[in-house]
C-alpha cells in the first residue's frame, strides 16, 4: 500500500485532499563534515552526509460527514496510518518515475469540525528518491584474455575472482 498524491492534491488511501501549507524539500538535507588539523596545512574533507527530514502532510477530508461518518473516517485513517509504522513508498503524481520510503512517526492529530475533519499527517522520509522501475545488474558476457566466457547470475565479486 504505497502512498500516492495526485495533481489535484489528493492522497490515497487515504482518500484526503492536501493543504497548501503541505510543503516540503524533495532534496535531502545535508551536512558538509571537515576537520582541521594542527599537524598539517588545511582540512581533511569528509565529504557531505544525507539526513532523512521530516515532513507533515495539512489535510482534509470532504465537506459535509456526519457524526458517524467523521468518526468512521478517524477509525479508517487510523487503520491505515498504523499499517504504515514500518514504512512504505511516497509517490506524486506529477513525477511518475520516482518514488521515497517514508515512515509514519509520532501521532496523527486530528481536529474536529462542524462537518469536516482536518488531519495532520508526520512522516519521516528517506534522503534520496529512488526509481519506480526494479533496477538489476544483469552480466551477460565478459571479455576475458581475449575468450569469452558467460557468467550468468553471478555478483561482480564473483566475477572478479574467477
Amino acid at each position: 500500500m504505497a502512498i500516492l498524491i495526485k495533481h489535484d492534491g489528493t492522497i490515497e488511501p487515504f482518500n484526503l485532499k492536501l493543504l497548501r501549507q503541505s510543503r516540503w524539500s524533495l532534496m535531502a538535507q545535508s551536512r558538509h563534515r571537515s576537520e582541521e588539523s594542527d599537524e598539517y596545512d588545511g582540512e581533511v574533507d569528509f565529504g557531505a552526509e544525507f539526513q532523512s527530514h521530516d515532513i507533515e502532510l495539512h489535510c482534509v477530508t470532504d465537506d459535509g460527514l456526519t457524526v458517524e461518518e467523521k468518526y468512521q473516517r478517524k477509525v479508517e485513517i487510523s487503520d491505515t496510518l498504523n499499517k504504515l509504522r514500518n514504512g512504505d513508498w511516497l509517490m506524486l503524481e506529477s513525477n511518475p518515475g520516482k518514488k521515497i520510503f517514508a515512515h509514519f512517526t509520532g501521532r496523527v492529530q486530528m481536529e474536529e469540525y462542524p462537518s469536516w475533519l482536518r488531519v495532520n499527517i508526520p512522516l519521516k522520509l528517506d534522503p534520496f528518491w529512488v526509481s519506480v522501475e526494479e533496477n538489476s545488474l544483469v552480466v551477460g558476457s565478459i571479455s576475458y584474455s581475449t575468450t569469452w566466457r558467460k557468467f550468468e547470475g553471478m555478483t561482480w565479486r564473483e566475477v572478479i575472482n574467477k
